[in-house]
């Protein structure tokens, strides 16, 4: 005996109630229907907080790798390398 197999109602878009509408005010619906964060949004950050935490042009070049490299080598020399 063959049977069929089940299948599941299509899913529906999520809406509010009339009766939950009741007790919910503009800003209780703002916050269901309408993101405030943006798409990449950067961890919540603004356009203009996230422009002033980037990572400058320096006109020295690599001065921090190069900074970080020498001091490995010191300690290499001492032998205290953690």
């Amino acid at each position: 005996m063959a049977t069929a197999p089940l299948t599941a109602p299509p899913l529906q878009p999520l809406t509010l109630e009339d009766e939950e509408q009741q007790f919910l005010d503009q800003y209780d619906t703002y916050n269901f229907t309408d993101s405030y964060l943006g798409r990449g949004s950067g961890k919540g950050r603004s356009k203009r907080e996230a422009a002033n935490h980037t990572n400058r042009h320096s006109p020295g070049g690599h001065e921090r790798k190069l900074l970080i490299k020498l001091q490995n080598t010191e300690q290499k020399k001492r032998g205290t390398r953690p």
